[in-house]
């Protein structure tokens, strides 16, 4: 007959090493990130200087184009460094928020003007359909925009030339909702399981050579959830999706409202 203090320790054990690895890699993640960051703030620095032709012409044109794609690449890592910092910091438990009372409305009207160019070089048509009353919450003001910011990026990288997309808000009771709906590709029911953990992408993303690495919808539903929000998505194939952020509205006399 199994020994129940041996069977609990042993558990105990197990999570502890569970906890440690977590840790581990968190620091891991976190101390390569700023590794990379360093060399990359170089490549960027002197490739703009290079842009500019500080100390003189380059010459030939191609110099040009290379310099440009030399910054794009470089602007690209930094991206995804700076996610993975993101994320090793979520999981870490050292994400460090100023929460404070925010227009809901001001912040998407930003959020779109950020991502307003890429939609247009797109061929992909933008919609801001406001709520009836002016909707405040208590979050981070560049959480909240980067969570944004990231959904709108995928609708766009996801919706072929020709496309909408349509920013709706509106409020339920005590939470102010905001769901993006595009006109896009769509997801599977099997992808939408996968899609929201860290590094997982739809398969369609591989097919379109689209760029990102996995992180963007994880670091959005991590970050939705330490304001306590959520994110919920639904999506068919060729159907359109529709990702739905969900916060908790603040009152008139500044608290957030609990049900």
């Amino acid at each position: 007959m199994p020994d129940e203090g041996s069977s609990h320790a042993d558990i105990v054990a197990a999570k502890q090493a569970a906890e440690n690895a977590s840790r581990s890699k968190s620091a891991f993640l976190a101390n390569m990130s700023h590794e990379l960051r360093t060399p990359l703030n170089a490549i960027l620095g002197f490739s703009q200087m290079l842009q500019s032709e500080v100390f003189g012409p380059l010459g030939a044109p191609q110099y040009r184009e290379y310099v440009n794609d030399i910054y794009d690449s470089g602007q690209y890592l930094l991206h995804i460094v700076n996610s993975i910092l993101d994320l090793s910091r979520i999981e870490a438990g050292r994400l460090e928020l100023s929460p404070e009372c925010l227009d809901l409305a001001s912040v998407i009207t930003r959020s779109l003007r950020l991502i307003r160019t890429t939609a247009g070089e797109a061929g992909v048509s933008l919609h801001n359909i406001e709520a009836a009353e002016p909707l405040q919450v208590m979050a981070d003001a560049a959480a909240l925009r980067q969570c944004l910011v990231n959904i709108l990026s995928n609708a766009v990288k996801f919706t072929p030339a020709g496309g909408s997309i349509t920013v709706r808000t509106i409020r339920a009771h005590d939470r102010a909702s905001v769901c993006v709906t595009d006109t896009g590709i769509g997801m599977s029911a099997e992808e939408l399981g996968r899609i929201g953990k860290p590094f997982e992408r739809a398969k369609e993303a591989y097919k379109r050579d689209a760029s990102g690495c996995g992180l963007g919808l994880a670091i959005t539903r991590s970050l939705l959830e330490a304001h306590g929000g959520s994110l919920s998505i639904a999506s068919k194939p060729a159907g359109g999706t529709s990702v739905t952020i969900s916060l908790p509205v603040v009152s008139t006399n500044g608290d957030a409202m609990i049900a």
